[in-house]
């Protein structure tokens, strides 16, 4: 099988993985989820020392953008700060208000039935409340992994994104070259 489709099966899964986890938002997903885009990240470095011409440029543009905003969505002065938080809060009520979410585990059933997040307003101040306090109640464990999670799949997505562009720039950059 071509390096090209498995590298496409594998981004695949990775992103399925990622809707599963931010479907049935566990702790253990959340965990999951935030182990293998350490993984990825580790990948990714390795194959930006080992490689060379457009795969290095790929690959370092990956860990440049998808791990920095990584690390910063993990610092808490910055998270609560990031844009990123509005597309998360405004999936989040989407999802609640399609009836996409079912709770994921007995423990949120009783919350759940009383609670609705019918606008983005209310859903960014449940984001934000996720980072103030450790002991939160379970519909805020639920919207924390939720974020957590959903904060993982924006650094693969900016990280393929910058790894795609690198490379096209490095290909078109050698092309100018060759023909001068």
């Amino acid at each position: 099988m071509p390096s090209k489709l498995i590298r496409i099966i594998a981004v695949g899964a990775l992103f399925a993985l990622g809707c599963l986890g931010m479907k049935y938002r566990t702790e253990w997903w959340a965990a999951g989820i935030v182990t293998t885009t350490v993984l990825v990240y580790l990948v990714a470095i390795v194959t930006a020392i080992v490689t060379t011409g457009r795969n290095r440029a790929a690959a370092s543009a990956f860990v440049a953008v998808g791990g920095v905003y990584f690390l910063l969505s993990l610092v808490d002065s910055i998270r609560a700060l990031l844009l990123t938080n509005h597309a998360l809060a405004l999936l989040w009520t989407w999802c609640w208000n399609a009836a996409i979410f079912i709770p994921s585990n007995t423990r949120e059933i009783g919350v759940f039935g009383a609670f609705s997040p019918v606008t983005l307003g209310r859903s960014l101040d449940m984001f934000l409340q996720t980072y103030d306090s450790p002991n939160i109640a379970p519909i805020l464990v639920s919207v924390f992994v939720f974020r957590t999670i959903g904060h993982c799949l924006f650094s693969w997505l900016f990280a393929l994104v910058a790894g795609w562009a690198a490379a096209a720039m490095y290909v078109r950059r050698t092309r100018e070259l060759a023909s001068n």
